[in-house]
């Protein structure tokens, strides 16, 4: 094989058309930009003799009917999800059927096409045990369905084409971008070509790596292509680092208050162009975001500006499928075949062959019935031919000759794009496969290279993102942005967005001069929402400390959450809180009597959750490897009493009082007693801080609540309200592999986080390990660390009375039955703990409305600003 390697793509293609000329033999070229390909071959021939110009599933799709293999299929999603349904019910170690195991199955099929695409050996592996259990698992599963599915079926085309590369193929020349064709079978499926043809592979020399992506692969020729533009010289070699580059290119820059306000940006820059006489198909835009889609496609239907984005038909708004629905819920069947009878008598139309291939002979519940049809139903996609529209894409088939390029949505975690595992077996699990697909970074490797492939491009480029979410939430813009900015000399571009007749109206996109500004803010400034008063004891009349948190985070949450006692439905999966108990249950039995830790452990699972232990090999490997860190535990808090003359006077302590006029009970984790000084402590299963600033609004306050009622109810004097960490911490693995290391690195990491509670005297600090608490004094002896966590009575004093204050007047807005959707966030937007968007679990019925809704947003200045105003009085 001879492979050319080369920077600049579309200089790569124009080399391909001199190399080719008007050629005598057959000449097949592979590409997946198949017309970019064809538009440039246009430019020099009339007629495109001898040459065909393919993508490699045409390609494979004519073997087939050249040998009239007309049997061979790839199996369908619909067949796939029965299968694996079907074989899910077996025993097995690792995978479980459950009520809806779609998610599940979902998994498993990416799994299964991830194996099959690059012929994963799933019996070689580690001596992992959940990675051996759950390979054992996916390898039955697989056989079971190949064997089901016999020699006719495949799960890719290259499987089932590969051996009918022959002879017939000997007078035919091949040219292929091999670079687009990255799976193990795919890659085989080239190899093959070269027994029987000339074939000349194209790739592209990423620069990313010292060693080229396609090495490993294929072996022969190696031609580089020399580019003579510094430009993209540069983006191939120096768009993914930090060297200094000189700029060589102009490009324009949009940046809108949140992505709704940059798509109108980016329409209405595009419309002013089209204004000035450039056409439709000047126009690619690249978004990697559906949203983005949605925004754009509704801005240019106002406009009547064709795009190529198809017309997507939602199966939940059809009548077919909401007819099924109801059926269902009658439907007296308890398999498959006999569901599929009683839906054969309604009046279906579009769905009816879909419903007729459902004809298996399991068994399957109504409702069963009704999950198995959404996760296999697909959506309908209706695409409407049009040369002269406004093009997108996505970076991997971004190649046009389009000469403006918008590159949209450059924001962290948006562009470039999160690699993530999608199926049962993570990066970390094929890794310890000697054949396995593409790690993570390699994905990543392969997604800068489809970047700068597109940035090679001869169009004029603008760039665009957002500085905040739908949500008001602050978004940065990703490191490739800050990149782009050192490469190309940007003109910030400020469009008129009074172009858009119909105003799309969120937060920070008001446009002056507009009447609509009124009806919104009327809209906006409507009173809090109430439940009625006979309704308001359901939100409860007691109050722990946990729950008034919630209600400060937002009403609405605690509405659903502790009004209407909603949660969400638990699987055989362990939750967070039984792990956290049972840490909190070894910490406080184990510290007298390590010994015995399994002991009190298992006494506390057979209690609490032995069921999910016994049944799940996943739940067993978590909470055996959570046991063998709780020893570490131990011993480090067993050590820093050792090491301090604060001695453990009482855990599980109850307290009990009053905060101003709201009754507060609950109970310490642990109290530490020296002389008349307490301390407590809270055992965490990750990190935890105490912030002032939150706390004096109503976050974080529990410890303090406590430590408050403690020292009233005992008559004693606060030293230290702490957070002791029991997450795993990495340096055990280094210690037990490494002899060298110094223990007392893994000691220091464990130090309790917090405040220290004094007045100048530090005897807290001098009874204190020093490497266990949040405060340390300098060599001298008489004054306290910059870094120290410390603050005195007075101090906490005015916290506390801030925080009753608060609390009260929150208590207050409770009881008067306000549940407005009014969610938390910090000025900053530094905080995810208190934003309760982000892992709500209630997002499905919360509605939250930038019209109507505003966040509640808290000061992280506010210690400093109440602290030192009562210093300067």
């Amino acid at each position: 094989m001879h492979i050319i390697n080369g920077m600049n793509f579309s200089k790569k293609v124009n080399l391909l058309v001199n190399l080719i000329g008007q050629p005598k033999r057959k000449t097949i070229i592979l590409t997946e930009h198949k017309e970019y390909v064809e538009d440039i071959f246009l430019n020099t021939h009339p007629i495109l003799f001898n040459i065909e110009i393919k993508t490699l599933k045409e390609f494979e799709h004519e073997l087939l009917f050249s040998h009239q293999c007309y049997n061979r299929q790839i199996v369908s999603e619909c067949e796939l999800t029965y299968l694996v349904r079907h074989y899910l019910k077996e025993d097995y170690h690792y995978l479980r059927y459950s009520d809806n195991p779609y998610s599940l199955i979902g998994k498993l099929i990416t799994t299964l096409k991830e194996i099959h695409d690059y012929d994963v050996d799933l019996h070689t592996f580690s001596k992992d045990q959940l990675i051996i259990n759950k390979c054992e698992d996916i390898a039955k599963l697989n056989e079971k369905i190949t064997a089901h599915l016999g020699k006719d079926f495949f799960f890719n085309l290259e499987e089932a084409t590969i051996d009918l590369i022959d002879d017939q193929l000997k007078d035919t020349d091949f040219y292929i971008f091999a670079d687009e064709y990255i799976t193990a079978m795919q890659r085989r499926f080239i190899q093959s070509l070269s027994p029987y043809t000339k074939a000349i592979l194209l790739s592209f020399e990423d620069g990313l790596q010292e060693e080229n992506l396609l090495k490993d692969f294929y072996e022969g020729e190696y031609l580089t292509l020399k580019d003579e533009s510094a430009h993209i010289k540069n983006l191939s070699l120096h768009l993914f680092d930090n060297v200094k580059v000189e700029k060589q290119e102009k490009a324009n820059l949009i940046i809108g208050g949140h992505p709704l306000q940059e798509c109108m940006k980016v329409a209405c820059d595009i419309k002013k162009k089209i204004h000035d006489g450039a056409h439709y198909k000047d126009f690619l835009i690249i978004t990697l975001s559906k949203d983005y889609e949605d925004y754009l496609s509704y801005i240019f239907e106002m406009w009547n500006i064709p795009t190529s984005l198809p017309e997507v038909n939602d199966f939940h708004y059809s009548y077919d499928y909401k007819a099924i629905m109801e059926a269902l819920d009658k439907s007296k069947g308890t398999t498959f075949k006999e569901h599929v009878s009683s839906l054969l008598k309604l009046p279906l139309t579009s769905l009816k062959d879909y419903i007729s291939s459902l004809s298996f002979d399991d068994e399957i519940s109504n409702e069963e019935m009704k999950l198995f049809i959404e996760a296999t139903l697909p959506e309908s996609k209706e695409t409407v031919p049009s040369h002269d529209c406004i093009h997108f894409s996505t970076f991997k088939d971004s190649h046009t000759q389009c000469p403006y390029i918008y590159v949209m949505g450059i924001n962290e975690s948006h562009v470039p794009a999160e690699m993530s595992d999608q199926g049962l077996l993570l990066d970390e699990d094929y890794q310890t496969l000697p054949v396995h697909p593409l790690s993570l970074n390699k994905q990543l490797s392969y997604h800068h290279v489809e970047i700068i492939k597109t940035l090679t491009q001869p169009s004029h480029f603008t760039f665009s993102y957002a500085k905040m979410d739908m949500s008001g939430k602050e978004m940065m813009p990703s490191t490739l942005m800050k990149r782009l900015d050192s490469l190309y000399h940007l003109h910030l571009v400020k469009p008129d967005l009074n172009l858009i007749k119909t105003h799309l109206y969120l937060n920070h996109s008001y446009i002056p001069s507009s009447p609509i500004n009124e009806m919104i803010n009327e809209y906006k400034d409507n009173q809090p929402v109430k439940i009625d008063k006979e309704y308001i004891n359901a939100l409860g009349k007691g109050m722990s400390i946990s729950r008034l948190e919630t209600y400060n985070k937002c009403p609405f949450q605690y509405f659903i959450k502790y009004g209407l006692k909603i949660n969400k439905k638990s699987d055989d999966q362990l939750l967070p809180t039984e792990l956290g108990s049972l840490c909190h249950y070894i910490m406080e039995k184990a510290i007298d009597d390590p010994d015995q830790l399994v002991f009190y452990a298992h006494e506390y699972i057979d209690e609490h959750f032995k069921e999910k232990y016994e049944t799940s090999a996943l739940n067993q490997y978590f909470v055996d490897q959570l046991i063998d860190n709780m020893r570490v535990n131990v011993q480090i808090v067993r050590e820093q009493l050792e090491h301090s003359e604060f001695n453990n006077t009482s855990r599980e302590q109850e307290v009990k009082g009053y905060l101003g006029d709201i009754p507060v009970q609950g109970f310490i984790d642990r109290v530490d007693q020296y002389k008349d000084y307490v301390r407590i402590i809270d055992y965490k299963s990750g990190k935890k801080e105490l912030n002032l600033s939150y706390a004096m609004q109503g976050f974080n306050i529990q410890m303090l609540a406590y430590l408050y009622l403690l020292i009233k109810e005992k008559n004693l004097k606060a030293g230290a309200v702490l957070y002791f960490n029991m997450k795993k911490r990495m340096l055990k693995d280094k210690i037990k592999f490494n002899k060298d290391i110094d223990e007392h690195l893994l000691y220091k990491d464990y130090q309790m986080k917090g405040y220290v509670i004094d007045e100048g005297s530090f005897e807290v600090i001098h009874a204190s390990d020093e490497d266990s608490i949040p405060a340390k004094l300098k060599k001298d002896g008489k004054s306290p660390t910059k870094s120290s966590k410390l603050i005195s009575q007075k101090e906490l004093d005015i916290v506390m009375d801030h925080i009753i204050d608060y609390i009260n007047t929150l208590y207050k807005q409770l009881r008067s039955g306000d549940i407005s959707i009014r969610p938390t966030i910090t000025d900053n937007g530094s905080d995810p703990s208190i934003y309760p968007c982000t892992f709500c679990d209630y997002k499905s019925v919360c509605l939250y409305d930038v019209f109507v809704n505003k966040n509640k947003e808290i000061s992280s200045q506010l210690e400093k600003e109440v602290l030192k105003g009562e210093d300067n009085a």
